[in-house]
């Protein structure tokens, strides 16, 4: 096969406390599913004026909102006490997504969402957790 890739399943994450802005030892989330990484933007600096050349708009990088990073999990009572516990604390953490071709978005960010959804048939609980971003993701290649 030409077509390089990595699969989603044997995706990993996880977190752990700043340490004066490098993380600590990291600990791993378990029976996570479906992981969104950051969805970061740029904001737009206006600079249009009666001088703009060619009759087009000017435009300039602006400040970067760093965004949210998700996942869903499969409800644990050991896990969600863990996150629960997080969740509110007035700490920074640094969160790690880690792919399955070793590639890594690392940013630091405090748990802002965490609920309980739960579904009358055949389905486990699962938590909804997302990561309000403080700080610039730092995406690392793999191999």
């Amino acid at each position: 096969m030409s077509t390089k890739y990595a699969q989603g399943f044997g995706s990993k994450v996880s977190y752990a406390t700043d340490t004066g802005g490098t993380p600590g030892t990291y600990n791993p989330i378990g029976q996570t599913k479906d992981i969104k990484g950051p969805d970061s933007s740029v904001g737009v600096i206006k600079l249009t004026n009666n001088d703009s050349p060619n009759n087009c708009r000017e435009k300039a990088p602006g400040i970067m909102e760093p965004g949210t990073i998700g996942w869903d999990l499969v409800y644990s009572d050991t896990v969600y006490a863990t996150l629960f516990g997080i969740l509110g604390d007035g700490n920074i953490y640094f969160w790690k997504e880690t792919f399955t071709d070793g590639s890594t978005i690392v940013a630091p960010g405090f748990l802002s969402k965490a609920p309980i959804v739960t579904k009358t048939e055949d389905e486990s609980n699962m938590v909804t957790c997302e990561v309000e971003l403080t700080g610039k993701p730092v995406f690392t290649a793999g191999s």
